[in-house]
């Protein structure tokens, strides 16, 4: 018996019901035109007879993709993104009380039920309310304005807020971009090219 396997095909048949989309090694969800991603990562460490792996979250802004896109022209923008096209990443492992690294093993002494209970609990407790709170766009912005990063640099959680807030004319776009030059001043000439690509200026929210 393939554990990993026969955990994954039963992982797809318990996300189905609530819109989730099997491919490769993840899990798909559009909704608010964004998606949400759930990822099963195996560890290096696997071996022959020991598996490990862990499962990672994603969200990818269909508005911050195509903005990417014509940065970096080429990408299907209506094929499901993998976790590295993802804007918000996070690990299963961050949502626990105690956060931190969380890996499962597959060995000889594994019990398949033991384990997929234990993971489909990971999954439908944690991942999927998490994905399903962020996948909105005024959610994302939300979560970055509170200081949060979600996987990205701070100068990247800058970038992706000021195409969000320009795309949707916050009223608080031109108080962020003046904090954002602030906190960049060493390199507020690559900050000034990123607002005039952007279309920006102060005052204008069209």
């Amino acid at each position: 018996m393939d554990i990993y396997k026969n955990l994954f095909i039963d992982t797809a048949a318990l996300l189905k019901p609530i819109g989730y989309t099997k491919k490769r090694s993840f899990f798909y969800l559009k909704k608010e035109n964004n998606w949400g991603v759930i990822d099963f990562q195996k560890s290096t460490k696997t071996t022959a007879t020991n598996t490990l792996f862990t499962i990672n979250l994603g969200i990818c802004s269909s508005v911050l993709r195509a903005w990417r896109s014509r940065l970096m022209p080429g990408e299907d923008l209506a094929s499901p993104p993998d976790l590295l096209q993802c804007q918000w990443q996070m690990r299963i492992g961050d949502l626990l009380p105690r956060p931190g690294d969380h890996w499962w093993e597959i060995n000889e002494n594994t019990s398949y039920e033991a384990l997929s209970k234990d993971v489909f609990s990971f999954i439908l407790d944690l991942a999927v309310p998490k994905i399903e709170k962020y996948i909105k766009d005024e959610s994302l912005e939300e979560y970055w304005l509170e200081g949060k990063n979600g996987g990205l640099t701070p100068a990247g959680v800058y970038r992706s807020l000021a195409v969000l807030l320009k795309t949707y004319n916050r009223d608080n776009l031109d108080e962020f971009i003046k904090k954002w030059k602030e906190a960049e001043k060493r390199n507020i000439n690559l900050v000034n090219q990123f607002l005039t690509d952007l279309g920006y200026e102060e005052g204008k929210t069209s």
